[in-house]
Order: structure tokens, then C-alpha cells, then sequence
């Protein structure tokens, strides 16, 4: 089933990046207009995985 039957449009970005306060519905993607931000989590989320506090 594709994402467009839950409200989120298909994109082609590495990651997805919502914000739930203004967009709680997930439905506009911002990581082509920060794509830094979804870097940074992104590798704050790999230091936490390394370091045992997630279950991967």
C-alpha cells in the first residue's frame, strides 16, 4: 500500500521530517527545506543506537 493512502504524498528524500506541532497529520515532508536538521537527528539517533539506549 502506498504512503498516499495514509495522507503522506510519496517523495524521493533520504529521510522524513515532520513537524507535529503545525503538521500532526504527517502530510509535508521539510527535509528538502532542512535537510540538516534530519542529518543531525539522524546521527544523534546512529550515537544512541551504538551506544545500547535504543533497540535498533
Amino acid at each position: 500500500m502506498g504512503g498516499e493512502a495514509y495522507g503522506v504524498a510519496p517523495h524521493s528524500e533520504p529521510y522524513e521530517l515532520f513537524n507535529l506541532a503545525e503538521d500532526p497529520g504527517q502530510t509535508v515532508n521539510l527535509y528538502s527545506k532542512y535537510p540538516e536538521k534530519a542529518n543531525e537527528m539522524q546521527a544523534l539517533l546512529e550515537e544512541l543506537k551504538e551506544s545500547g539506549r535504543t533497540r535498533n
